[in-house]
């Protein structure tokens, strides 16, 4: 098994170090073709994605894109460019037979110049499937790495792969997560909506107070109505307590993070609430270290009393 954990004098490498004449100008047109994918709003994410690893490879000059899902100890892939592959889209193999579930396993980019005049010519990946060349990076969603974006090549590498060309992978990777974390946003968004499209009257706010909780992976949230002309006071509507609609209840907004709302502002604190807001009794009862709140304007760019 190949090592994979250290710089090799041999033609494969793990994210080499960055060279002094990084060239930046070559780098930010690259960033720019890559913004230019998904500039139709009709494109799929599908389409955005086949177009990234497409232009990948064109900048790579590498005859395969890949975009790959670790299923356990297996490699499924989801995306193929270059028909004449042999690849099939929702093909799998064993995470330790490919070159992308070496990169997994190694958590870092992983770039391959010569496989078969290196350490990587005994490598199950390079016996089933002769690619000479190989470029690949881990994908993670939320922090979660959960599949890979790789380039391979039949041909060895002319020049070996530079500091420079992980730095342009790195973005091609970066912009390629962005669109699967939207993507995932939006499939719990319609999630919220499906649900909500089949309530009226009281039940739909706390259907959706349920429904944000759940989508958004939070113990708390809280619906409410101002209950008087100065915007002072709310009166929940909807309460999200763990498990179970609560009990109503009407809260001063002196002093609370929910003060910001009344003034049509939207207000987040990924940590520290309670130091924050020390003397706020929802606060201290209920919120643990996080907070969101979002007003709810009206069509006429007014707050919903």
């Amino acid at each position: 098994m190949p090592n994979v954990t250290k710089h090799s004098e041999q033609r494969g490498l793990l994210f080499p170090r960055r060279s002094p004449d990084s060239a930046t100008g070559t780098r930010e047109s690259f960033r720019t073709a890559i913004h230019r994918v998904g500039r139709d709003s009709s494109s799929s994410v599908v389409e955005e994605l086949r177009a990234l690893l497409e232009l990948g490879c064109n900048e790579f000059s590498m005859a395969v894109g890949l975009l790959t899902c670790r299923e356990n100890d297996q490699i499924r892939l989801l995306e193929v460019v270059g028909a004449s592959s042999g690849f099939q889209a929702d093909g799998i193999c064993r995470l330790r037979e490919s070159y992308c579930g070496e990169t997994l396993l190694s958590g870092r980019p992983l770039g391959i110049d010569h496989a078969g005049a290196s350490e990587w010519r005994d490598h199950p990946a390079y016996r089933f499937i002769k690619m000479e060349s190989y470029l690949g990076s881990p994908i993670r969603i939320g922090g979660e790495m959960c599949g890979t974006l790789c380039l391979l090549d039949p041909e060895p590498r002319e020049e070996p792969f530079t500091a420079r060309d992980f730095e342009k992978l790195r973005l091609l990777v970066e912009r390629v997560e962005a669109i699967l974390a939207f993507h995932e946003e939006e499939v719990r968004l319609d999630g919220v909506l499906q649900r909500l499209s089949a309530t009226r009257g009281q039940d739909f706010f706390g259907t959706f107070a349920q429904s944000l909780a759940q989508a958004l992976e939070v113990r708390h949230v809280f619906i409410g109505e101002f209950v008087d002309d100065r915007n002072c006071r709310l009166r929940s509507v909807a309460w999200w307590d763990e498990s179970k609609l609560g009990k109503q209840f009407e809260y001063d907004l002196a002093g609370s993070p929910c003060e910001n709302l009344a003034a049509g502002e939207f207000f987040r604190c990924a940590a520290g609430i309670r130091n924050l807001f020390p003397n706020d009794q929802l606060v201290r009862r209920f919120f643990g270290e996080s907070y969101l709140g979002i007003p709810i304007v009206a069509e006429d760019e007014c707050l919903v009393p």
